[in-house]
């Protein structure tokens, strides 16, 4: 089986709409209520993320996942716990999210929080308008190719 992209980050942040930008699906994204797993993606829920004492689901359901994408909305930045990236079995990219409609401000204040929380590489992305997808699946299809079955 080849490994699957987790996508996790606070509430609103985006996650369902990059996931469908990704992958081209054009299906209506609709708020993700619980962790749904799919052949290309784990799409978790915000909440999940905002309630620390629920950590622990976010970091088993990585543990098959072949690269996890940490997700912060560049209009709303919002600070992770402290080396928060480290935790995961697989290997974390930050992602700030909503760049086309955010300032330069909060493009900056997401991404000092992603490295706070312990992420190497960061990709400013629109997953509504498109920007930076390029990139960003690039790599992921890179670090994803790399992996066979759960070898992290």
């Amino acid at each position: 089986m080849r490994p699957r992209l987790m996508v996790m980050g606070p509430t609103g942040a985006g996650k369902s709409t990059l996931i469908a930008a990704l992958t081209g699906s054009g299906e209506p994204v609709r708020k993700t209520e619980h962790v749904t797993f799919s052949d290309y993606a784990v799409d978790t829920p915000g909440e999940t993320f905002d309630m620390p004492r629920l950590y622990f689901v976010l970091i088993n359901s990585a543990v098959k996942s072949g690269l996890v994408l940490l997700v912060s909305d560049a209009t709303r930045p919002r600070s992770f716990p402290g080396g928060f990236a480290k935790v995961m079995k697989p290997p974390v990219i930050g992602v700030i999210n909503k760049v086309d409609v955010a300032g330069a401000t909060g493009i900056e204040m997401s991404r000092r929080a992603l490295k706070v929380a312990g992420v190497k590489e960061v990709f400013a992305v629109s997953g509504r308008g498109g920007q930076g997808l390029e990139e960003l699946k690039g790599r992921i299809e890179e670090i994803l190719g790399r992996c066979s079955g759960n070898e992290w």
